[in-house]
């Protein structure tokens, strides 16, 4: 298992809990379909629209939980990221 933190730009059509699920099955060396369902975590459908545009203006949204001993960072400003780092 990798140990350091690892940042993954979401692209456009890409849902950020398909991002989470891609960035953490990365980081700990496993296919995404491996890692338990990721909405036994956190609501899903929650997070998704958390971060769906709502109009031409940008907002900031900052989203942190655990996730696979991992803590998951989403972040949206200009774009969205998903940072995943071990837990100490």
């Amino acid at each position: 298992m990798k140990s350091e933190s690892h940042t993954l730009a979401v692209e456009r059509y890409e849902t950020p809990s398909t991002a989470v699920a891609l960035t953490v099955a990365e980081v700990i060396d496993t296919e995404p379909e491996n890692l338990p369902p990721l909405y036994k975590t956190i609501n899903t459908d929650a997070l998704d629209s958390l971060f769906k545009p709502v109009d031409e203006t940008s907002h900031e949204v900052h989203v942190v939980f655990r996730y696979e001993g991992h803590i998951v960072e989403v972040r949206s400003a200009e774009e969205m990221t998903v940072t995943v780092e071990p837990v100490e």
